[in-house]
């Protein structure tokens, strides 16, 4: 089929300098999908075809759309159409923007269900494959090292291929430690490590992200392709993401593995006396405290002092000996849960992004994975979970409310928060006393229980620990 005659648009992509566009063959032009298309359109007698195609023009590919006005003998008079290439690859990237969304998203959720190093592969290896199949690459790779122990996936599986290559790693590891990304292209890296890596898969490029956790390197996530990688800035910062999901999850792998030596532990000697029990529960308690002052004393100062005001709480509502018990092991270590989180943004000056707050608001469901499977005699695991629940539903983790709430965790709540906002914390100044009190009080039956509010109020009258907050003391441990 000839082009008679055409607008400004068909001139300039389908004619060179000098060329005319009077008797070119359409089909000439057109992608095998696109012909196939006109053909079906020509074939129903259509004398006005509307129609989406990809033009091979002299200029590279372009992305077009019009139409073409055909005579009685199903010759083209005129090929009127406009390039939308630029709305096209927008409406492509936008897409996959939102591809990538989802997979951050999956990766996210899933990663919260994984418990041990078995699940843990399994993960991985759904990953690299999400990560291949969206990105279109050729390759992906995770490499973790921790603890003398080596975990390695890679996508897709490769026969007759040394799954992990020593030299690989330990280079990568070292390049990693001072810099976000590392960059390989086949025609200019200088490592004979490096080139045989990419010539047995037959990439051309690579680029391996860091997989940290406290700042520590665990491995690394690597991707490659056999043509120049080209990743938009979004995707990058994506893979960086996934990455950091990484290795936020391997930490809590380690943390739920040392809850249950824990646990093993305290069963191996289950059947001795209470008395000896109880004592060995004191010994794990003052462990973990100690893990947290080692850790940021800050934390473990506020923990002291959130304890004494709990304790003067629930004496003054009359609490059972037992609850009373169970919510001073909780309060001692409410917070063990913020060693899992970075120092760079438990103490860092300022406002926290919102992926930070996000990081730190971890810390409950964090100390409940490693204390759930303590044995202790009330509990002290969910009291650490529902530390941060609010009655109106608008705490976390699980935004429960009212008396879904453990009384212990409602009274753990006011003595948490008020020493939280009366000191002074590296991302805020402290409000003082009487701001702090007011601010309680005002959230009477909103945030916190009201009875324990009233007994809260109590105490400040006549308990000695409120009674060193008057006079602007602060309860602090030995260093």
């Amino acid at each position: 089929m000839e082009i008679m005659e055409g607008n400004n648009c068909a001139h300039s992509l389908l004619c060179s300098p000098y060329e005319h566009l009077e008797g070119k063959k359409i089909f000439t032009y057109l992608s095998a999908v696109d012909a196939e298309h006109l053909k079906q359109a020509l074939q129903r007698g259509s004398d006005c075809i509307t129609m989406k195609f990809c033009l091979n023009s002299w200029l590279g590919p372009k992305y077009c759309q019009g139409n073409l006005i055909t005579d009685s003998d199903l010759n083209a008079k005129i090929f009127l159409f406009r390039d939308i290439t630029a709305t096209h690859e927008l409406s492509e990237q936008l897409e996959l923007h939102t591809g990538i969304q989802d997979m951050v998203g999956s990766v996210l959720t899933k990663a919260r269900l994984v418990t041990d190093n078995e699940l843990l592969k399994m993960f991985l290896e759904d990953t690299i494959r999400q990560i291949a199949e969206l990105l279109t690459i050729d390759y992906c790779q995770v490499n973790i090292i921790s603890n003398s122990e080596k975990i390695y996936v890679q996508y897709p599986a490769m026969e007759n291929i040394e799954e992990y290559n020593e030299n690989i790693c330990n280079r990568w590891l070292f390049l990693l430690r001072n810099n976000p990304l590392h960059y390989i292209n086949q025609s200019s890296t200088i490592s004979d490590a490096e080139s045989q890596f990419m010539e047995q898969r037959g990439l051309m490029s690579v680029l391996v992200f860091p997989i940290m956790s406290d700042n520590q390197l665990l491995g690394y996530l690597c991707i490659g392709s056999k043509n120049n990688l080209n990743l938009s800035l979004y995707a990058e910062k994506a893979l960086r993401n996934v990455a950091d999901i990484i290795g936020q999850m391997m930490e809590t792998v380690k943390l739920r593995i040392q809850g249950e030596v824990l646990n093993r532990y305290y069963q191996s000697i289950n059947e001795k006396s209470e008395q000896k029990s109880q004592r060995i529960l004191q010994e794990i308690i003052k462990s973990l405290m100690m893990t947290m002052k080692i850790f940021d004393i800050s934390t473990a100062e506020h923990s002291l002092r959130t304890t004494q005001g709990a304790m003067a709480i629930a004496k003054t509502l009359g609490m059972p000996e037992k609850s009373v018990q169970a919510l001073q092991a909780a309060a001692s270590i409410h917070d063990i849960g913020k060693i899992s989180v970075p120092l760079s943004i438990l103490n860092r000056p300022g406002k926290l992004t919102m992926e930070e707050q996000n990081i730190i608001k971890r810390h409950s469901q964090v100390g409940y994975e490693i204390t759930k499977n303590i044995e202790f005699s009330g509990p002290v695991s969910q009291i650490i979970l529902q530390h941060h629940e609010r009655m109106d539903g608008s705490g976390y983790p699980a935004g429960l409310r009212g008396s879904d709430i453990l009384m212990e965790a409602r009274i753990l709540a006011v003595a948490d928060v008020f020493d939280a906002i009366l000191f002074h914390a590296p991302y805020r100044d402290g409000w003082g006393k009487r701001a702090a009190l007011k601010e309680i009080i005002k959230q009477k039956g909103i945030l916190f229980d009201e009875d324990v509010v009233d007994a809260f109020i109590e105490v400040a009258k006549t308990d000695a620990y409120l009674l060193n907050v008057n006079n602007e003391k602060e309860i602090r441990i030995d260093a």
